[in-house]
C-alpha cells in the first residue's frame, strides 16, 4: 500500500465560495486499487466521540487487498458503522474505489 499525495484540497472560504486545487501526477499499474474518499469515512464518530481514523482506515484497507472493489467499499461502510454503533454522524460519507485493470487485445 502506498500513499499518493492529496489530489484536491478543499479551503472554504466564509461564503464556501473560494477553493484550490493542487495537482500531482502518478503512475498507476495493473492491479493497483485506488480509494478516494470524504473525511466522513475517517471522522465517523462513536459514542465515546473517538474518531475512526486514518489509521483504522489504512489497517483495514492492508486485509483488502484481494478483494473486488465493491467488497472494499463493503467492508470499509460496515466497518464504519460497526465503529459508529448507532451514533448519528455529522458528515458527508462518500467513497470511491477503483481497480486498474489491463486491457484485452
Amino acid at each position: 500500500m502506498r500513499n499518493l499525495p492529496t489530489a484536491f484540497h478543499w479551503h472554504p472560504t466564509g461564503d464556501f465560495g473560494g477553493f484550490s486545487v493542487c495537482l500531482h501526477d502518478f503512475q498507476c499499474e495493473i492491479d493497483d486499487v485506488l480509494i478516494a474518499y470524504t473525511d466522513g469515512i475517517t471522522e465517523a464518530e462513536n459514542r465515546q466521540h473517538e474518531l475512526w481514523g486514518q489509521q483504522r482506515l489504512e489497517a483495514l484497507l492492508k486485509s483488502c487487498s484481494r478483494m473486488s472493489p465493491k467488497e472494499i467499499i463493503n467492508t470499509i461502510l460496515d466497518q464504519v458503522s460497526t465503529f459508529a454503533n448507532g451514533q448519528p454522524q455529522r458528515d458527508d460519507v462518500t467513497l470511491l474505489v477503483m481497480r486498474v485493470q489491463g486491457c484485452d487485445d
